[in-house]
């Protein structure tokens, strides 16, 4: 097969894929494989196909012919654990993460702490995504990731540290400038919290949970006004936001307009009937109805 024939095959297998016609991708790479059966990033692509077929065991004898035939191809076992993680299969897919552990990649610590956190190993997750900003400085996921596993574990001072310091090396954008005022809102330092918060929103004009958290610091310091600017906003942006409906019936809580606050929390049940903070304040009109029972 010469080199104009494959490139045709190429363009022809890639143009399949992006339509999503897996058996005709599949079915050219099959056939370069017949006359390159050395060409790795073939088996990689064809693995990919079937992966897109949701057939994992396919893909994965795919990417072991390839690996019978390239053994220490540290990215043909990465791609078998990332076929693994995004499969659901996390034990297989940190069996393989972990082969290339020598490597010292910086996606293969990130993705070790991915499984990490979603088993609930806190520190080790840590340790992975520590490790992955080691060793590439600008891996700005590894950071965020790592901050958000702070604030699930109540560490609001540690990701304070860690996103100070990465906004006077690299500069702030709107993801760092959000996670640096939640940090400050978990911390309680809310004038820091809501000039981070309000930036992020100026920045982010149409993203509703960034509007709810900003909401949320003012409603916290009690400036009304401006929390309900910001709750009306981003129900706007999405009517259906439960954040958004709770904390507006919260603020209308506040303000003593109960039935404006009982719709509120009626409206949040009903898309969402676990949700705690509605749960939370549908609490008032029961304590309510049952002292006026009482008298």
């Amino acid at each position: 097969m010469n080199e104009y024939l494959l490139g045709n095959l190429l363009d022809e297998a890639r143009y399949f894929t992006e339509q999503r016609m897996w058996l005709h991708a599949a079915q050219i790479y099959h056939r370069i494989l017949t006359e390159h059966p050395d060409n790795i990033d073939i088996y990689a692509k064809l693995a990919a196909v079937y992966a897109g077929m949701s057939n994992t065991g396919a893909a994965e004898r795919t990417l072991l012919a390839a690996l019978g035939r390239d053994r220490n191809n540290s990215e043909i076992i990465s791609a078998l654990g990332m076929l693994f993680y995004e499969a659901g299969d996390l034990d297989h897919a940190r069996y393989y993460f972990e082969q290339v552990l020598p490597y010292r990649l910086p996606h293969v610590h990130f993705m070790l702490g991915m499984i990490a956190m979603q088993g609930s190993e806190a520190h080790q997750a840590e340790r992975h995504f520590l490790q992955a900003m080691e060793l590439d400085p600008s891996f700005t996921e590894a950071l965020y990731r790592l901050i958000d596993l702070l604030l699930r574990t109540d560490q609001p001072g540690r990701a304070i540290s860690l996103l100070r310091k990465h906004i006077e090396t690299s500069g702030a954008d709107w993801r760092s400038t959000y996670l640096l005022g939640l940090s400050y809102s978990m911390a309680k330092m809310w004038a820091d919290a809501i000039a981070c918060l309000s930036a992020a929103a100026a920045e982010c004009p149409d993203d509703a949970d960034i509007l709810c958290s900003a909401a949320e610091a003012f409603l916290e310091t009690g400036s009304y006004g401006r929390a309900g600017e910001l709750l009306d906003r981003a129900l706007d942006v999405d009517g259906r936001s439960v954040r958004a409906l709770a904390l507006s019936g919260n603020l209308a809580l506040r303000m003593s307009r109960k039935s404006k606050a009982k719709k509120y929390f009626k409206l949040a049940l009903e898309l969402e009937p676990s949700n705690l903070a509605a749960l939370e304040g549908m609490k008032y009109f029961a304590i309510e109805r049952n002292a006026e029972g009482g008298e």
